[in-house]
């Protein structure tokens, strides 16, 4: 059974971002028609964790592609979570009236029912 791989004026990279063909570009995997499928088959994370593992081993592999198309399948779906902490009023404990009043001189009112003190 012979392959066959369409060329790289007719392959649809509108699913390849920028940065990712960027990353592709500077590791040496040439966006074919294999990779095409891979990055459209998996998740997103699989294939930035493939990358990041090409990357990393850059300098002992042969063929940067043959070991991304093995890797994406081998990667776990990581979902997307912020890495940022999350606060809310109940974290803010101990401050006064008075702290709001330098804090936000002009809405000092509408922070002090944001926090929940009371104002007397």
């Amino acid at each position: 059974m012979k392959l066959r791989f369409l060329k790289s004026s007719h392959l649809n990279t509108k699913n390849i971002s920028p940065r990712l063909a960027a990353r592709f570009n500077s590791l040496g995997i040439n966006i074919n028609s294999r990779v095409l499928a891979i990055v459209d088959r998996y998740h997103d994370s699989q294939v930035n964790s493939a990358l990041d593992r090409v990357e990393a081993n850059f300098e002992l592999i042969k063929s940067t592609t043959a070991v991304f198309l093995y890797q994406v399948p081998r990667q776990p779906v990581e979902e997307s979570k912020s890495r940022l902490p999350i606060y809310s009023a109940r974290d803010l404990t101990g401050y006064t009236l008075q702290h709001l009043k330098a804090w936000y001189p002009h809405s000092w009112k509408t922070a002090a029912q944001h926090f929940g003190i009371e104002i007397v």
